[in-house]
């Protein structure tokens, strides 16, 4: 089993600060939750994105962190707007992992042969589902969740953070995501999100 500390030794963690403020900001969460663990990405780009620096050792190593069970199985979320996956999907399924698709809803069958469930970003979860999760997670299961906070408040007028589906998801874990962005302006390398921990 990896620990936490491993998981980030074993390869770089992206961290900046806030626009105009002089605190670092986070852009990856990891915790225990009972028996499972949960990881969130401030960034989809962070989950499927392409190969810069070690971003394929990060995704791996968070894949073998959440699996618990040493069941070989990953279930990506479908069906409320996630990403696509392309990339993370070749890449664990070339390191010995299966990749399972499920449509929405989720629900506790279509989670019962998964050691791992990624949602890259969502628009929309019903409460069952999200309670689904976190009895998935309570039971032994690892969750990777990613999201884009800024892009939510920019996008949908009217609403707030905590109208925001992957913030709902993330709810029961202590874990949300902000309206803010950090950006690393010397190296040109911008990383919009910041997750805020509880």
């Amino acid at each position: 089993v990896m620990s936490l500390t491993a998981l980030l030794a074993r390869s770089s963690a992206a961290s900046g600060r806030a626009v105009n403020a002089q605190t670092a900001a986070t852009v990856m969460a990891a915790r225990e939750y009972f028996g499972g663990r949960v990881v969130a990405f401030g960034h989809g780009v962070m989950v499927d994105g392409a190969d810069i620096f070690d971003n394929n050792q990060l995704r791996l190593n968070m894949v073998h962190w959440l699996n618990r069970s040493g069941n070989s199985n990953v279930v990506f979320s479908s069906g409320h707007g996630e990403g696509g996956d392309t990339n993370i999907k070749t890449l664990i399924t070339q390191h010995g992992f299966n990749v399972i698709q499920t449509v929405a809803p989720l629900t506790s069958n279509s989670l019962a042969s998964a050691a791992v469930l990624i949602v890259d970003g969502s628009l929309d979860f019903t409460t069952n589902e999200i309670e689904t999760v976190r009895q998935f997670v309570q039971a032994g299961g690892g969750l990777c969740m990613s999201g884009l906070g800024w892009w939510w408040v920019s996008y949908h007028a009217g609403q707030t953070m905590a109208d925001y589906p992957m913030v709902k998801l993330a709810a029961p874990f202590q874990i949300t995501w902000g309206p803010e962005y950090v950006s690393d302006p010397n190296n040109l390398h911008p990383i919009k999100t910041l997750l805020v921990g509880k």
